[in-house]
């Protein structure tokens, strides 16, 4: 701010702050005010009886004298710094209520404003420091110091984490929580960066998120919230959800982070994540043995195949016959077959494997067609007539064969036992796929079975529900569960002729790659 005219240097030089005999008037004692002109430097230039008097020292002793180190306690010297930097960028730092160290070498409170002084050019020469001394009033002070303290008593009981820092990231205040969570004590980290508080990659990117925003408003933390990392006083991390919001106090910018070390929740999650998988593991365990028969009459065709033309091959060597076409062909025929019930084998050995498998490009259509080879006797035995509508040149999606497989084996498996209950008109069971564009690829399950019969869809995907007498009531909320780790859907439907379809799409992409 311009210096008003009434009031001039004590030096006649224009470029210093105080001079002529108007200033000098101006800082007489004016209803109790200390007042003190200061100059580039923070130095005492001129004063008034009323800060002389505060101050105790001869006047001799306050002419050229360092502000902050006279009256300005420690504590508050960062504070004083960022004032001065305030009013010599033109702001007005506002008003604050402090302690100054006054002439009994007491800290005494007081009510201060500073504000810039320029030359008649437009130059800042100076700083003035105007201060009304509160120490008469001790029950103002004391009711402020009472406030203060209650309000830390109650963030001093907040479970979670709540810490202040000023705009250039230094820590102003915290309360018990975040001390105890980081495993400081509290004055250890007033005045430092809040950056001790962050891993090495994070506090890289601290000081740019905070320049950022305040020059451009663009927020990365800042009125969001987000998890993050924090580092404890031993080095070790954990994670936290943060929400910092900002506020202003005397015309001052500061920031306030409300902290929640979420390392409990984390590791339940872990634990629900390690559960379902071994909720997977007994579902693919569970509909293997419902379907042992089917699957010992799979693997036993081609091992009689084998048997059969082996005994031939030894009729033709016991005989006089030495037509070797038909030897040839015998052995073609085990080594056919050999190999197929290699395949079977080796589908069920993946089926039952816990360990999750990598990623692969997978043809849907495929993995529709080697889970219905698991059900072909099956499904001749039980009059179930199967509708095949598999879309040519579908694309491949990136996806776990097994898992999605397991799916399939769950949907046609709980279509299969639908219509075994069915009594009345053809058993249909439908199976269809077809590209869903930005979805990925769509397969739908159908049967001809009597539907929901009023039930609400979604609850066919809640965990233990079930309308099988011996259900576990976990296969579909397990291959929802699976389908959308894909980045997919699961939902059902009922449909209009009758029956259920059950419909997912994949895509391959995981929701965490989107």
């Amino acid at each position: 701010m311009r210096a008003p005219q009434s009031q001039s240097s004590a030096d006649s030089s224009a470029d210093q702050p105080a001079g002529s005999a108007a200033r000098e008037n101006s800082l007489l004692p004016s209803a109790g005010l200390l007042t003190a002109v200061l100059d580039d430097q923070a130095r005492i230039v001129s004063f008034n009886n009323a800060f002389l008097q505060f101050v105790g020292k001869k006047p001799e002793l306050l002419r050229d004298a360092d502000f902050a180190s006279l009256v300005v306690p420690e504590e508050e010297r960062d504070a004083f710094e960022e004032d001065l930097r305030a009013a010599t960028e033109g702001s007005d730092p506002g008003a604050r209520i402090d302690a100054w160290r006054a002439n009994s070498g007491e800290l005494s409170p007081v009510q201060w404003w500073l504000s810039g002084l320029d030359t008649e050019s437009g130059t800042r020469c100076g700083f003035a420091v105007t201060a009304i001394d509160l120490s008469s009033d001790h029950r103002a002070w004391d009711q402020m110091a009472e406030k203060e303290a209650r309000l830390q008593s109650i963030l001093d009981t907040a479970a979670d984490g709540i810490i202040t820092i000023d705009e250039h990231g230094i820590i102003q205040s915290l309360n018990l929580a975040t001390g105890e969570m980081f495993g400081y004590e509290s004055e250890q980290l007033i005045g430092q960066n809040l950056k001790v508080l962050m891993p090495d990659l994070h506090q890289r990117e601290h000081d740019t998120y905070l320049s950022n925003y305040l020059s451009s408003g663009e927020k990365k933390v800042i009125g969001i919230g987000r998890e993050v990392e924090g580092r404890r006083h031993d080095g070790s991390t954990f994670p936290l959800d943060l929400a910092v919001s900002e506020f202003h106090v005397a015309g001052k910018r500061r920031f306030m982070g409300l902290m929640r070390d979420i390392s409990a929740r984390k590791h339940a999650e872990q634990e629900a994540r390690r559960h379902l998988d071994e909720l997977a593991h007994a579902s693919r365990l569970s509909a293997l043995g419902e379907m042992a028969t089917g699957i010992a009459h799979e693997v036993n065709q081609p091992l009689a195949a084998i048997v059969s033309y082996a005994q031939a091959c030894l009729n033709l060597l016991n005989s006089d016959s030495t037509d070797r076409g038909l030897v040839k062909d015998a052995l073609t025929q085990i080594t056919a077959q050999g190999r197929r019930a290699g395949e079977i084998v080796h589908h069920l050995r993946q089926l039952v494997r816990k360990d999750q498998a990598a990623r692969t490009d997978i043809d849907l259509n495929g993995c529709v067609r080697a889970v219905l080879n698991l059900f072909t006797n099956e499904l001749k035995s039980s009059g179930v007539t199967l509708s095949l509508e598999l879309a040519e040149g579908l694309p491949r999606v990136k996806a776990d064969r097994v898992q999605v497989e397991q799916v399939l084996l769950n949907l046609v498996r709980n279509a299969l036992d639908v219509l075994e209950t069915q009594t009345d008109g053809p058993k249909r069971l439908s199976i269809f796929t077809h590209f869903a564009g930005d979805k990925g690829v769509e397969v739908c399950v159908t049967d001809s079975g009597p539907g929901l019969e009023g039930n609400d869809p979604e609850r066919l995907f809640e965990t233990f529900y079930t309308t099988k007498p011996s259900g576990l009531g976990v296969g579909l909320s397990i291959s929802r569960s699976i389908i959308e780790s894909h980045g997919g859907r699961l939902w059902a439907r009922e449909n209009r002729s009758g029956g259920l379809s059950v419909h997912f799409t994949i895509s391959g992409r995981r929701r965490d790659e989107e």
